[in-house]
């Protein structure tokens, strides 16, 4: 992180020529988030048109707002916002799953709680869906289950107390941002 302007923090991060034609533009919306766990919203101010000697573009990210705890060279993982669409239904990335019929989720078909069922036992039923966008978290599902369908998810081995979560009744429909993630600032 660096001082751009009185007032004003901007971050420098190096894109691959790849993302840099296709994804990245000047006013595009970003996120920055510090080693602190501070994130604060920014915007793309500024695309150098020469790479670097391993065929990299820096891009100046500025920070729309300072918060406290931010200080000048703290390093910064930024990320920017591809494609964003609202209302939509989502579900965590690993509960949907794929094969020869295409992408598909678990739904529960059981009445009641899942922890009366042992994990073989459990109810359930293979339903394909179309998905659309796809974001680090989030799959976006544009049909084929409905918002008060009940999805099973598998649990990662650190995640485990049983090995599946219920992502109940979808209860509403959320948002699903694409990004180019992992980016390092400083």
């Amino acid at each position: 992180l660096e001082l751009a302007n009185q007032g004003m923090y901007a971050t420098k991060v190096m894109v691959e020529a790849g993302d840099l034609t296709a994804d990245v533009y000047l006013g595009q919306a970003a996120k920055v988030r510090f080693d602190n766990g501070i994130e604060l919203d920014a915007t793309v101010t500024n695309i150098s048109r020469i790479a670097d000697n391993n065929g990299e573009y820096e891009i100046m990210v500025t920070i729309d707002e300072v918060a406290e705890g931010i200080l000048i060279g703290q390093n910064a993982d930024v990320s920017l916002l591809v494609e964003n669409v609202e209302d939509v239904l989502t579900v965590p990335i690993e509960a949907v799953y794929k094969d020869n019929g295409g992408d598909y989720v678990m739904l529960y078909t059981g009445e009641g709680d899942i922890a009366q069922y042992e994990d073989n036992d459990i109810p359930k039923q293979k339903a394909y869906v179309e998905v659309g966008m796809v974001s680090e978290e989030y799959v976006e599902i544009v049909s084929g289950i409905n918002i008060n369908d009940t999805v099973l998810m598998t649990l990662t081995s650190n995640q485990q107390t049983g090995s599946h979560s219920l992502i109940g009744g979808l209860g509403g429909l959320g948002g699903s941002s694409r990004i180019i993630g992992g980016l390092k600032g400083k």
